[in-house]
């Protein structure tokens, strides 16, 4: 319970959720470059639906836009298989595989095996699952990174918050907070 003169940190639920996900350190112009992408894609995806409105047949805008993304990280790593096939030197991928420890509407928590500096640009890709298009692809900025011990081993809890999530990608992960503090309510209960 927060005390009535301090003030909630926090603008959106966070549930404690342990998945995998793949984290790549980008630089200002790879941001731009996704930001621009993602935008044109939604453009595109906008203009399919005629007057706006959507048909409940109809796959939805958020639907197509996972599928569009998931397809282009495809037809990305196609070109790093061909490339590699044809005996040249394939750009070593920068993406980090790391565990997150919980999730909210407007950031993730996640240990990386060394420091990332504050203010670090990172692109996320994480698959929640149990949850409708649990697909999300994100950037984010470093706010936070303490170390920390986990199994022995020295670790650094990283608070990354998001900066380009659409409204819809948001409510998604909202939703799920929500499901997984449920779930864990549910669980309680039935240990009582």
């Amino acid at each position: 319970m927060v005390a009535k003169d301090q003030k909630e940190k926090r603008d959106y639920v966070r549930a404690v959720i342990s998945i995998r996900a793949k984290v790549k350190l980008i630089d200002p112009d790879e941001f731009d470059e996704i930001r621009n992408r993602k935008n044109l894609i939604s453009t595109v995806l906008s203009e399919c639906e005629p007057g706006g409105a959507r048909s409940t047949e109809a796959p939805t805008t958020q639907g197509l836009f996972s599928l569009f993304t998931y397809m282009m990280q495809m037809d990305e790593k196609l070109d790093r298989i061909l490339t590699k096939l044809e005996g040249e030197q394939v750009e070593e991928s920068r993406f980090l595989t790391v565990d997150t420890k919980d999730i909210s509407g407007s950031g993730v928590s996640m240990m990386f095996p060394d420091s990332i500096e504050i203010g670090q640009l990172v692109y996320i890709t994480m698959i929640i699952p149990n949850v409708a298009a649990g697909f999300f692809n994100m950037c984010g900025e470093v706010v936070r990174s303490r170390q920390a011990a986990v199994d022995g081993k020295t670790m650094y809890d990283t608070g990354i918050k998001f900066i380009d999530i659409t409204e819809d990608e948001r409510e998604r992960l909202i939703a799920c907070s929500f499901s997984q503090q449920r779930e864990s309510i549910r669980k309680l209960k039935d240990i009582q």
